[in-house]
């Protein structure tokens, strides 16, 4: 008895200490929330939609409590977390300003979760939301709010479904939709009647036919005998389920083996334009025109019927067609056709029916080409009128260009006897001013201007100066260098032949750049351009126009024996090249400025006044050469006139030159 008793105290010291411990938690949790109560400021929370109700609310961070759909926070900003069945859970972090207000917090239901099949599966079905396009497949798989839905299932080969679907919040919908084939029809005729018809190799009937077909894709095969198969893939769908078709069968093809002499000619069957191969197909049974032709050769044809099954061969052999040419040139001509030389003019030949090039040469006149293509049927005529090659090349030449130091060059077409020197009683005449004549009758080239330093600097670079004034204090072999160096420039063949430095022939065939002639000099200034021939290379007038040419003016009568009086030119020394007016013959400076070396040997010999010389180069190679033209120290009417010449063998500062050359190359 006694042992009980003990254990029966022992339990009920236990369940005071219990109570005690109860009653101490109690009373601290009722300290701890009465403490937040009227600590913190509690929070309303208004859960919407009323469906949502009752909602879950609780604390997820942050320290306090939630009592009564109201959030006691002992923190600035604790986040709750809002929850209902069929809704999506909705968290929020309280913000202070928020805190001891009413919350409005909405939940969103959960979403549907569908998904649809077809059956059959068809990868081109296309599926559509409330007449939304969603996607091509053969399963639609959604998450979707809950609500009313018209769903659409659309496929080219079945009947369209329409379909009301209602769904709820969280629902799981799975469903297969069983499509419906359409029912088409195919219609097939053929020319001619009597073809078997496969529909994907499997045989249906003979044309022509009406049959029924569902929708798909379908190869369709006719075949008869002693025709070509014909085949074609046809759809058939929703909407097109009626499909016609006429078939024109083609007669079956016989192989013809082509012998074609001679190749590149042109082919034709029944008058279309084919390949020149050496088989073709033709249709079995028919009638065909083949053609064979080429240019120049007789045209083949032949009419075949090939047989079917069995090949065939076809040979042609074409002729060459000629005809007749008769041809003649002015003057006398070499003729050549093709490079090969058969003949000279006039005379007739007998050619192939092909384009023919014939060529006329003769010596002295620009080689003509012209094509004729003879026929069989007429005569064919080619006449045709040389013309010297030196008349050609003048009309093919420039009036005018920049030689390669960049000089202007100008170009005159002398056609006339020229009488040089001056009479001995024509005033300023001197002694060696000897009256001869010389026969110009050949296109040239002369510088517009004098040679300038920098023109000449790039052939020689130790000369130095001012750039734009003409060339002076050079030696008559210098110039000639100066001139093979443009010839050089230009591809040209030159005028003055050297060797070690020293002059040892001159070139008369040559049409390089060279000094201008004495002749060609003189006719320039006083008789170029001009009705008549003048004293001056200004005209005839004893007073100078103005910018007429620097002489020796007023500026200049300190420095020289005789000035012109009243008159002034700008300049007390040499002046830059072309800075004074043209001269009647479009060149400038022949009147002054510098003295200009010429071609020619000097000499004091009378030449005969009654020969008429030609205009040639003169070939001697003497150190003395004529210099013809005032320059800026002449003063007196004797200096000043275009017939005034000089000897001379050693450079003069007052001494430069301007370059010519000949159109053509030759002797004339």
């Amino acid at each position: 008895m006694k042992p009980f008793k003990h254990a029966l105290e022992a339990a009920q010291k236990r369940h005071r200490r219990r109570l005690v411990w109860m009653l101490v938690a109690l009373l601290t949790t009722s300290v701890v929330i009465v403490t937040i109560l009227g600590i913190s400021r509690g929070t309303r929370i208004v859960v919407l939609p009323e469906a949502a109700l009752p909602a879950k609310i609780s604390m997820t961070e942050g320290v306090g409590m939630v009592l009564f759909n109201s959030v006691y926070a002992l923190t600035d900003s604790p986040r709750i977390r809002v929850s209902a069945l069929q809704y999506q859970t909705y968290e929020h972090q309280l913000l202070p300003e928020q805190q001891g207000k009413r919350l409005h917090i909405t939940l969103e239901p959960k979403p549907a979760e569908v998904r649809f099949s077809t059956d059959p599966e068809e990868s081109l079905t296309r599926w559509y939301l409330n007449n939304e396009f969603i996607s091509e497949s053969d399963t639609l798989q959604q998450s979707l709010l809950p609500g009313e839905y018209d769903l659409k299932i659309d496929h080219p080969y079945y009947e369209q479904i329409n379909k009301a679907v209602s769904l709820t919040a969280g629902q799981h919908r799975h469903e297969i939709v069983v499509l419906t084939p359409i029912t088409g029809q195919l219609q097939i005729t053929s020319t001619p009647p009597g073809a078997v018809i496969h529909v994907d190799n499997q045989v249906i009937g003979e044309s022509p036919l009406t049959h029924p077909i569902s929708g798909g894709v379908y190869q369709i095969t006719l075949s008869k005998s002693g025709f070509d198969t014909v085949t074609e893939t046809l759809e058939v769908t929703r909407n097109h389920k009626q499909v016609s078709r006429v078939y024109q069968l083609p007669a079956a093809q016989t192989t013809v083996s082509l012998s074609l002499s001679p190749g590149g000619g042109s082919l034709t069957v029944d008058d279309i334009v084919q390949p020149a191969a050496k088989t073709i197909q033709l249709a079995a049974g028919q009638a065909h025109r083949v053609v064979y032709q080429k240019a120049g050769y007789v045209t083949q044809q032949q009419i075949v019927t090939p047989p079917l099954g069995q090949p065939l061969a076809l040979n042609f052999d074409l002729q060459e067609a000629r005809g007749q040419v008769q041809i003649m040139a002015t003057p006398q001509a070499a003729v050549s056709i093709d490079g090969k030389r058969v003949g000279e003019t006039p005379l007739t030949l007998t050619l192939q029916t092909v384009p023919q090039q014939l060529s006329f040469q003769h010596p002295g006149y620009r080689t003509i080409t012209q094509t004729v293509t003879p026929s069989r049927d007429v005569t064919r005529q080619v006449s045709v009128t040389l013309i010297p090659e030196a008349q050609a090349q003048l009309a093919e030449s420039p009036k005018r260009y920049q030689h390669p130091a960049g000089g202007e060059m100008l170009l005159f077409q002398p056609n006339t006897v020229f009488t040089l020197g001056a009479a001995r009683d024509s005033q300023g005449q001197r002694a060696n001013e000897f009256l001869h004549k010389v026969h110009l009758n050949r296109p040239f080239y002369a510088g517009v201007t004098e040679v300038s330093i920098g023109e000449y600097q790039q052939f020689d670079t130790s000369k130095t100066g001012n750039k734009a004034e003409p060339i002076t204090a050079i030696s008559w072999l210098d110039a000639a260098r100066f001139c093979n160096w443009l010839s050089e420039q230009q591809g040209l063949p030159p005028v003055y032949q050297f060797s070690n430095q020293k002059l040892i022939a001159i070139d008369i065939t040559a049409n390089g750049y060279r000094l201008l002639t004495e002749a060609e000099w003189e006719w320039l200034a006083r008789s170029a351009k001009r009705p008549q021939p003048t004293r001056f290379a200004w005209g005839d007038s004893t007073t100078l126009p103005k910018h007429a040419a620097n002489i020796a003016d007023e500026q200049a009568k300190t420095a020289v024996a005789m000035y012109v009086p009243q008159y002034d030119d700008g300049y007390a020394g040499v002046a830059p090249i072309g800075r004074f007016s043209k001269e009647i013959s479009g060149l400038q400076d022949q009147a002054g400025n510098v003295s200009e070396w010429t071609h020619d040997v000097y000499r004091l010999t009378p030449p005969d006044s009654e020969t008429i010389f030609p205009q040639q180069l003169d070939k001697r190679l003497l150190a003395e050469r004529v210099v013809k033209g005032a320059n800026w120290q002449s003063g007196s009417l004797t200096t000043l006139r275009a017939a005034y010449r000089e000897g001379l063998s050693q450079p003069r500062k007052t001494v430069g030159f301007r370059v010519g050359r000949y159109l053509n190359k030759g002797e004339q």
